[in-house]
């Protein structure tokens, strides 16, 4: 009998010990998931397990990967936290009587971060198709006094060509090659905040316990009352990488070359002769 006392406690403290890390484990599963099926949605249409982030041009667009990234990580800490009240509160009688919401709360400062992970490749890919096709440079508009356009896109032949280095390298003929640091400050802002988001929700996921349960079964309340909100500054900076990612596109006007001072007068004597006969 004290053998089976002995062996109940030590399967209670584990419990006790495991539960804050319960969910991670789900979490993790979710997310190559996620990953999975979108390499294989990729490989499927363009050959490449990039497929679902290579753009018109056959490169890898980075605001279409911040975009997928994004998503896989709010869907997977969404339906980890929704799958569970679902699967905790299912046997409460308090939870049934009371009638109480069951999914978590999304902040709206999340859904301004799926607004703009989903705005900024709709913008790329109109600026893409403002760029010229049948000239090296076109202009677009003056900033300052000084002129601004854009430059005929670098493309790649099939999408199979496509790299995880053309998230860092130049989009057009003008940069081609060249490591476009605007590009970089984007990969670099967007890393820091997808991983600070991603921890913040592994964290809300160690807040479970067995109190917290037990007090969810006697009161019917979610365990998960919301998920983590990233709050205005952490919006703000995504903003601010995105804009400056986005201006990086606009390269400036190339001068006119000036012409010397008797090419100019024996162009002009031309003009007149062409207009007299």
């Amino acid at each position: 009998m004290k053998g089976v006392l002995r062996w109940t406690d030590g399967w209670a403290v584990g419990l006790v010990a495991a539960s804050p890390r319960a969910l991670q484990a789900p979490y993790l599963l979710m997310l190559a998931s996620l990953v999975a099926l979108f390499a294989a949605v990729g490989y499927g249409v363009t050959g490449s397990i990039w497929g679902i982030v290579v753009n018109q041009n056959h490169r890898l667009s980075l605001s279409q990967t911040q975009a997928v990234l994004w998503s896989t990580i709010i869907i997977s800490g969404y339906a980890v936290m929704a799958l569970f009240n679902v699967g905790a509160m299912a046997w409460s009688t308090a939870a049934l009587d009371t009638g109480n919401e069951i999914f978590p709360d999304i902040d709206w400062t999340i859904f301004a971060l799926m607004g703009l992970a989903a705005a900024v490749p709709m913008t790329t890919t109109m600026i893409s198709d403002a760029r010229p096709l049948d000239a090296a440079y076109s202009a677009k508009g003056m900033i300052g006094g000084a002129q601004i356009g854009l430059a005929a896109s670098e493309r790649n032949d099939t999408a199979q060509k496509a790299s995880l280095f053309d998230l860092f390298l130049g989009e057009d003929i003008e940069t081609k090659g060249r490591i476009d640091l605007t590009r970089v400050q984007n990969v670099l802002f967007s890393v820091l905040l997808l991983m600070a988001y991603s921890s913040a929700l592994v964290s809300s996921f160690q807040l479970l316990g067995p109190s917290v349960l037990l007090d969810s079964a006697s009161s019917g309340a979610r365990i998960f009352e919301a998920m983590p909100s990233p709050g205005t500054n952490f919006l703000t900076l995504a903003g601010l990488a995105n804009a400056t990612y986005l201006i990086g596109k606009f390269t400036p006007g190339k001068p006119e070359p000036a012409q010397p001072a008797g090419a100019v007068g024996a162009a002009a004597a031309d003009q007149n002769i062409g207009a007299e006969t």
